[in-house]
């Protein structure tokens, strides 16, 4: 009995400290909105020498540049952290809009794609904005998730294109999706971190598929 309940504290525990803490850590977003932001993230990014809240400045104001930028920094980070950045990511949304938002993920490599498109579904699960909160995004942001699939999405007409299954609803996670280790393949920077370059080292994840779609 003694043992059952020690585990059930450590779950309780472990549970706690893997789940990102979204009601505080705002930072102000144009059209008076707001976007979550990580403490433990912003410390990561200034070991990486990673202007965070730059980078999610010039996103926020529709950089799609930048906004790749943000994106691919969540191969520094992992586990609650990921989490928390994606959640991040996925709040620039309903700031820049779906279509703006999709062009930069368009511009990701595809096998990061599939990286960030899991992290995504993760997020939608863990943010507490009461614009995507208990929503899909399948139906809030048509478009995005049509690039996160790798459908080049370019008209009003395509939106919603992508067949989903039930697998596929906010807050679910597709346990099959390569996204929990960055796009290289040789375990998440993070575990390894003083000898990994900075990012104004590192090139774009490359995919190794060939004839791959960007």
């Amino acid at each position: 009995m003694k043992n059952s309940l020690s585990f059930l504290f450590f779950v309780l525990f472990l549970s706690i400290s893997l789940t990102p803490s979204c009601q505080s850590n705002k930072v102000s977003a144009p059209g008076g909105k707001s976007v979550f932001i990580s403490q433990d993230v912003l410390k990561t990014a200034k070991w990486a020498e990673f202007d965070y809240k730059t980078k999610l400045d010039q996103s926020l104001r529709g950089n799609v540049t930048a906004m790749q930028e943000f994106f691919e920094f969540m191969t520094y980070v992992d586990d609650k952290q990921r989490i928390e950045h994606a959640v991040t990511c996925l709040e620039i949304i309903p700031v820049v809009g779906d279509q703006v938002f999709s062009t930069a993920v368009q511009n990701l490599k595809p096998k990061f794609r599939d990286v960030f498109r899991a992290q995504i579904q993760i997020a939608m699960g863990k943010t507490e904005n009461p614009e995507i909160k208990g929503k899909q995004i399948t139906e809030l942001y048509p478009y995005t998730w049509g690039a996160l699939n790798h459908a080049p999405i370019t008209d009003q007409s395509q939106k919603g294109v992508i067949p989903v299954d039930s697998t596929q609803k906010s807050g679910a996670f597709d346990t099959t999706a390569p996204g929990l280790v960055p796009p290289t393949g040789k375990g998440s920077p993070a575990q390894n971190r003083p000898e990994n370059p900075k990012p104004n080292e590192r090139t774009a994840p490359e995919s190794k598929e060939k004839g791959g779609k960007n």
